[in-house]
């Protein structure tokens, strides 16, 4: 967390958050925003249509934070998963 502090000229000893760096292609991240989308409304249609109560509810909760993950990261380029991982294929950040 502290690599994302950076503190800028002119403003003291207060730090600003900078942005994370991009770690996806560019058809990943459309590919994300795509399944986000679609997961949010099959996942949506299948669970009004087919459970009732707590398990509903569960469900609902599971499909917003799976419908979360994808839109924000394909919105932001940014896989926090990735910066662990370093899955094949995705960028690396420069040394």
């Amino acid at each position: 967390m502290a690599d994302r502090l950076k503190a800028h000229p002119g403003q003291g000893n207060h730090a600003r958050w900078s942005r994370p760096a991009v770690n996806m292609t560019g058809v990943e991240r459309w590919v994300r925003l795509l399944a986000g989308i679609l997961l949010a409304v099959g996942g949506s249609w299948v669970i009004a249509s087919q459970l009732d109560g707590g398990l509903a509810a569960g469900a609902w909760a599971l499909l917003a934070l799976g419908v979360v993950d994808l839109v924000l990261s394909g919105l932001t380029g940014f896989c926090p998963v990735y910066r662990f991982v370093r899955a094949p294929g995705t960028r690396r950040r420069p040394s």
